[in-house]
């Protein structure tokens, strides 16, 4: 009887297995709290008091909340900060979108800074041939939006 190993795939995280590690590391401050509360003296001497185990349960306490306030604090922390592929990838697909404007004529090279900037534009310089900033509602906007793109392929194809 043979066995074939499995095909490995690549995956962005390590999905499933993040709950297993955070659960791993929050027992693992706990019991290390705790082997620290109980080899305090040099030696191991269990005494069963009432004073030892309240002694014990508030030491588990406060290393349960500590570990609780850092995981939330680093969790907070990590969505802000942006590593240098997703800044990359971010780069990317900001001249992308530019470039598309660029060449089906919505953009003349000048920086958009806003969506109140760019409809006054239209507005006041006549750029706007089918009058998708005049009008509101979803079905008008999904057609505008149609008509906006068949009219860039339009203008790449005659390129």
């Amino acid at each position: 009887m043979s066995f074939r190993r499995p095909v490995p795939q690549r995956t962005d995280s390590i999905g499933p297995w993040f709950r297993n590690i955070s659960f791993l590391s929050w027992l693992g401050s706990l019991t290390t709290s705790t082997i620290v509360y109980l080899f305090q003296g040099g030696d191991f001497s269990l005494e069963c008091d009432r004073n030892t185990l309240i002694h014990l349960l508030v030491t588990i306490l406060i290393a349960e909340h500590g570990y609780w306030i850092c995981d939330r604090a680093i969790a907070a922390l990590s969505h802000r900060v942006r590593t240098a592929g997703e800044i990359k990838v971010r780069q990317e697909e900001y001249s992308v979108r530019r470039r598309y404007l660029q060449n089906i004529g919505l953009s003349g090279g000048e920086e958009i800074t806003g969506l109140t900037d760019v409809q006054e534009q239209k507005l006041q310089g006549g750029g706007d041939q089918i009058g998708f900033w005049k009008r509101q509602g979803v079905e008008s906007a999904v057609s505008d939006g149609r008509e906006l793109l068949s009219l860039g392929w339009q203008k790449r194809k005659s390129q």
